[in-house]
């Protein structure tokens, strides 16, 4: 019984598919593809025809659309210029994601039948999705050169008017959408954008007055136009539209915002802070939207600086309305980083590596500071807990290394250093970093070749670098090994510092090393012009380099001011007592 009656449906099915396709294909124009114009089928072709659209119809209605294609393809066959089968084709390959496809067959049926509407629509979608917008505008004016338009027509139309800076025609199909659908906020919104974009000023104006006019208990209408009279700087007018708004809703939370910035772009920045701490104080108000408020302000040096006092009331307002919100410490670490109050800054960063939401960053800045503030014990304490929780991060391994290092623990620190090697691969920055440090390291445990070694591989990766020149050459001086080296380094450091007080100290030290004392006594006084304080070692250096050119008097003056400058070695000691060298 069922299955007499679904045969009996089929037929029906197929039986009014006929005359539809039959309507279709006397309506077809007689366009060309490949220079053959569409034929005059037999009825036997016809039949062939129609059963072929008809299952590939069924077939894409049931997703099979593998299926679907192999019967369009077989109407093709039959009759190559259908417009119809050109269009399902194109339709089913672009369910394929098969674009390039999907285009030529849609191209194709718009040329087969150009008077279509939908195989425009569906040309233009096409033409989007290969970003061909000027290709897709061709489409809708057609459409709306032949009164075929609507409403979404004209308003698609100007989207694509304004993506392709032709603001004036995106005006044009907006006023035409204003016509048939009414004033509407989508519609006037866009075309103030546009206006803005021309030039015309009062028009922009005039657009977001429409809307006040047909919506005047919508506030946020009286927030839009006031930010648009702050844009033109007509400021007076902004200052009643933001009093109209008030007077409306007096807590509105999008006007209390609008008008932070508003006061800031006028540089009003006491009277913007001010308003801010409405916003704090307004629960409507979420806390990410105030969070970006504070960002901004801290974007602003001349905010930051002058209103320093202001901005920390704000914060700790907003710190005692959000206790549980981890960014808040954020804010407060970038305001005392900008007004170089470390050590505060260094307090929210303790906090902030201690809470769940705690980052490398935060990890990187905390041992940062710690390392600009001379506490390398508390640098160390906080790298290795680092460490602990990230075994990747090569910034952490190296600043943890350079605190060990700055605490004796130089053994620790090449542990650190070579595991950390393995947490980075070219980059060329770090390994110059890595390769000074353990230089260092090596060097403080004795170990002189290896510290050489890396010293020097430093100076392979980077040849010009002053710094570990002027270490290296002064080590090896120390040691009264590889002079002529020395020499070398500290030539190339000086030739890029002339004025440096270090590294004169350090070429009058080894050009001393080799015995080159006229020429030390030359340069260690041009270091001691240049130094800003009395550094008690290169005062040593001084009278050693003078008790050795004879001036035992003036030595021993030269290392009496080392001695009070801090000198407490028990070589300076016996210098001063027995007026010469230790043995």
């Amino acid at each position: 019984m069922y299955r007499y009656f679904f045969i009996i449906l089929l037929a029906v099915f197929l039986f009014s598919g006929c005359n539809t396709l039959q309507k279709t294909t006397q309506s077809e124009t007689k366009s060309t593809v490949d220079t053959s114009e569409t034929k005059t089928l037999s009825e036997d072709d016809q039949l062939k025809y129609r059963f072929a659209f008809i299952e590939g119809m069924k077939q894409k209605a049931l997703e099979n659309y593998s299926k679907a294609i192999s019967y369009f393809y077989r109407c093709l066959e039959i009759q190559p210029n259908s417009p119809a089968v050109q269009y399902q084709i194109s339709l089913v390959n672009n369910l394929l994601d098969q674009p390039e496809v999907a285009l030529r067959y849609g191209k194709k049926a718009v040329k087969n039948h150009p008077e279509n509407k939908f195989y425009r629509e569906h040309l233009f979608q096409l033409y989007l999705r290969h970003d061909q917008p000027k290709q897709a505008i061709k489409q809708y004016e057609y459409i709306v050169e032949n009164n075929q338009a609507k409403v979404d027509h004209f308003y698609d139309l100007a989207q694509l008017y304004r993506q392709t800076s032709q603001y004036d025609k995106a005006i044009e199909m907006l006023n035409r959408v204003e016509k048939r659908a009414g004033i509407n906020e989508q519609i006037q919104v866009l075309k103030k954008i546009l206006y803005t974009k021309v030039g015309a000023k009062e028009k922009a104006i005039d657009e977001v007055k429409k809307l006040i006019n047909n919506f005047p208990d919508e506030t946020r209408y009286y927030g839009m136009l006031a930010e648009l009279y702050a844009s033109y700087k007509m400021y007076d007018q902004a200052d009643s539209m933001y009093e109209k708004l008030f007077e409306i809703d007096s807590t509105n939370y999008m006007g209390q915002v609008s008008l932070v910035n508003y006061y800031e772009s006028q540089e009003k920045y006491a009277k913007a802070l001010d308003q801010y701490q409405k916003v704090i104080d307004n629960k409507e108000i979420d806390f990410g939207t105030k969070f970006l408020l504070f960002m901004k302000f801290l974007e602003d040096k001349k905010i930051y600086l002058s209103n320093y006092n202001k901005m920390i009331v704000n914060l700790d307002s907003l710190s005692a309305v959000y206790p549980d919100k981890y960014e808040t410490h954020t804010l407060y670490t970038d305001l005392y980083l900008k007004t170089n109050k470390y050590k505060k800054a260094i307090n929210h960063l303790e906090i902030l590596v201690t809470t769940k939401h705690e980052k490398p960053v935060y990890w990187e800045q905390l041992l940062s500071l710690y390392s600009y503030t001379g506490n390398f014990k508390k640098m160390y304490d906080y790298g290795t807990k680092s460490l602990e929780k990230y075994k990747s991060k090569s910034r952490l391994f190296l600043f943890t290394a350079i605190a060990a290092n700055q605490t004796n623990r130089s053994d620790t620190a090449v542990t650190i250093l070579k595991e950390g090697l393995g947490s980075f691969d070219s980059d060329k920055d770090m390994k110059i970093q890595y390769y000074t440090q353990l230089g260092e390291a090596y060097r403080n445990i004795g170990n002189h070749d290896k510290s050489d070694y890396f010293f020097e591989k430093v100076l392979e990766l980077e040849p010009g670098n002053i710094l570990v020149s002027n270490n290296y050459s002064y080590y090896l001086s120390l040691r009264g090994e590889k002079l002529e080296r020395a020499l070398e380094l500290i030539k190339n450091a000086i030739e890029n510092e002339p004025n440096s007080a270090v590294y004169l100290d350090t070429y009058a030290w080894v050009l001393f090393k080799l015995e080159k004392y006229d020429k030390a006594e030359k340069n260690i006084k041009r270091a001691i012009r240049n130094s800003a304080s009395n550094d008690p070692e290169v005062l040593e250096h001084f009278g050693d380099i003078l008790f050795k050119n004879g001036k035992v008097e003036e030595a021993l003056k030269q290392w009496k001011k080392s001695r009070a400058a801090g000198n407490d070695s028990d070589e300076i000691k016996f210098k001063i007592q027995h007026q010469k060298f230790p043995e």
